[in-house]
């Protein structure tokens, strides 16, 4: 349930799935910053004070004049920008995401680290190979882009699949990675829809999209695509489009 000011206001439907949400920028204020700019975005930390009252754990969002609060559904997931971290609604906390349901105990300092087995125990992961790996796959966060890579007039609007090019904005270690994206759409017609995928792949389950469940408002999302070799990825969008803003928050390295 939406809430501004403390009446409800509807918002998008609740589902169980996995679903992305637009990033925040930190998960640990109690209050609301002062001179917040549109768009800001946050996970209301407990105890909630001042506009935030009453409102721990949900997200909320500047719309230039107030905060707009939304009460999250399981499934919800969001990038956090100042941790580098994703999290994860579970129906009563955020949580962090990670690679299994207790993979953050492997994490150094961890409660179980896999740090001293060799390479002789089956399932474990030698110390040196653990060092190669952690080293290998690292968050790269942009910074604060002060426009969006791309918009609407950048993209073919024909429902139909066109490469899209990140190698002026990609590095070379970037190539064949996951890429993390920000994206904003709005469109006057239901039926819209925003879809991101690596080159060649044909499932549908496995692309990123985003589409607008309400017209005329605008919807963002944070989708994670594997890009080529050459630093790119594939779109599809129809022409019924108002809003297409696309930036590239980071990548894995």
């Amino acid at each position: 349930m939406r809430t501004v000011a403390g009446a409800p206001v509807r918002g998008p439907a609740e589902s169980g799935a996995a679903s992305w949400q637009g990033s925040v920028k930190d998960k640990d204020l109690t209050a609301p910053p002062g001179g917040p700019t549109l768009g800001d975005r946050y996970i209301i930390a407990s105890p909630a004070t001042g506009d935030w009252s009453g409102k721990e754990d949900q997200i909320a969002e500047w719309d230039g004049d107030e905060w707009i609060c939304d009460a999250p559904s399981g499934g919800w997931i969001v990038y956090v920008d100042d941790e580098g971290e994703i999290y994860a609604w579970n129906g009563s906390s955020w949580g962090m995401e990670s690679f299994g349901p207790h993979a953050a105990t492997h994490k150094g300092g961890g409660s179980d680290e896999i740090d001293a087995a060799t390479g002789s125990v089956a399932g474990l992961m030698a110390s040196a190979d653990k060092v190669k790996l952690d080293a290998s796959e690292k968050y790269v966060h942009r910074g604060d882009p002060a426009t969006a890579d791309f918009t609407r007039l950048d993209f073919i609007r024909d429902d139909g699949w066109h490469d899209l090019d990140l190698s002026d904005i990609l590095p070379v270690a970037a190539a064949g990675k996951l890429i993390l994206f920000r994206v904003e759409i709005q469109s006057s017609n239901l039926a819209h829809l925003f879809t991101l995928r690596q080159p060649g792949q044909l499932s549908a389950h496995n692309a990123g999209k985003i589409s607008c469940p309400v017209i005329n408002q605008s919807f963002y999302a944070s989708l994670p695509v594997l890009c080529d070799a050459n630093r790119k990825i594939e779109y599809k969008t129809s022409p019924i489009s108002a809003v297409i803003d696309l930036t590239v928050a980071g990548w894995w390295e």
